[in-house]
């Protein structure tokens, strides 16, 4: 479990999906320097409505009916925690407890190449047969939920 460092990586491979017309973020869990001073969110203080901070805090404020000027970086991060905590669980699903976490049985199906070099993965989990990333693919649990791209995507697969 320790190769998930938000709730939409894992191994460095990146969350994404097989059909044109999605688009799938998690909330970034915090990220810490070498001193191990916590860095700005992704995209802090860039007026760009695109970054990682613009479009986070609107999925927040929009999830929880609050302004997206009130949505703090704590708030991100605890939002951050709950996505992880929801891959994992899924990850886990009709796994026996007793298991050594290095062996747990999932599909990774890669489907692509990110704009960052990172794989694009599809999650699935043999044990229950779900596909990871339609599963997390909520208001709750996907920070794009709401991108123009996403509800397309949604419309047209439907």
């Amino acid at each position: 479990m320790s190769d998930i460092t938000d709730g939409d990586n894992l191994a460095g491979m990146r969350m994404g999906f097989i059909k044109d017309g999605y688009t799938y973020d998690a909330a970034e869990t915090p990220k810490f320097d070498f001193d191990g001073n916590r860095k700005p969110y992704s995209g802090r203080g860039d007026s760009s409505p695109h970054t990682k901070w613009a479009r986070h805090t609107a999925a927040y404020a929009q999830l929880h009916g609050v302004p997206q000027e009130d949505v703090t970086e704590e708030m991100l991060y605890a939002e951050a925690d709950k996505q992880r905590t929801a891959l994992v669980n899924l990850l886990l699903e009709g796994h026996d407890l007793g298991y050594d976490a290095d062996e747990l049985e999932v599909d990774v199906h890669k489907v692509g190449v990110g704009v960052h070099g990172r794989d694009i993965i599809v999650l699935r989990n043999p044990k229950t047969g779900k596909i990871i990333n339609q599963e997390l693919n909520t208001p709750e649990f996907n920070s794009d939920y709401w991108n123009n791209y996403n509800v397309l995507g949604r419309k047209d697969n439907k």
